[in-house]
């Protein structure tokens, strides 16, 4: 089965939305029978780049991902917008956990992950991920130690003072603590 085959595209958009997508990418918006974006996508593809029915995500997006591998499945060309690298955290890995590797392609972004070490000056091998989406915020005592650089994805615009009071209890109060949100919007500075 080739790319044009696929039934299911999954392409990663950043803050700069449609103007930094590629080729690829935009093809796969345009050829789209269902378009799925999340709330944070609706604005970022215009609605001329696709005459596919839009479907906002609700959140969570269980019941959507249902949906889309049993209602739609090799029945109508679906493509799917999630945030950066979808196959970091995210749509993508929830979507795919059990197809095959025929049935779709992913379309990847510059991860919030990679924005966020290179606005830090971090190396990311050097870095660990930590993703506090759905989970709970004791998930972060395992990856404390001295000097350890974390770039931890927040559940939501609480989760930064959430994780500076666990630092603080946790014995690393003198600890810089940066907050980034829009990474990858050209002219934003850095936001720490």
């Amino acid at each position: 089965m080739n790319a044009d085959e696929r039934w299911l595209t999954i392409v990663g958009i950043g803050e700069e939305g449609w103007d930094g997508l590629n080729t690829e990418a935009r093809l796969a918006i345009e050829s789209a029978e269902l378009l799925y974006e999340g709330a944070r996508h609706l604005d970022l593809v215009p609605v001329t780049a696709s005459t596919a029915s839009r479907v906002a995500w609700p959140s969570p997006m269980a019941s959507t991902v249902q949906r889309i591998l049993t209602d739609h499945r090799r029945e109508k060309k679906v493509t799917v917008l999630a945030s950066g690298d979808p196959m970091l955290y995210g749509g993508g890995v929830l979507l795919t956990r059990d197809l095959a590797a025929g049935e779709f392609r992913v379309v990847p972004q510059v991860s919030a992950f990679s924005l966020a070490c290179a606005r830090l000056g971090w190396p990311m091998a050097e870095t660990d991920l930590v993703s506090l989406v759905n989970r709970p915020i004791e998930h972060l005592y395992r990856f404390l130690y001295p000097s350890q650089r974390l770039i931890v994805f927040s559940e939501d615009g609480g989760t930064p003072l959430i994780v500076a009071r666990l630092l603080t209890h946790a014995g690393y109060g003198p600890s810089k603590v940066s907050v980034f949100g829009k990474l990858g919007r050209a002219g934003r500075e850095n936001d720490d």
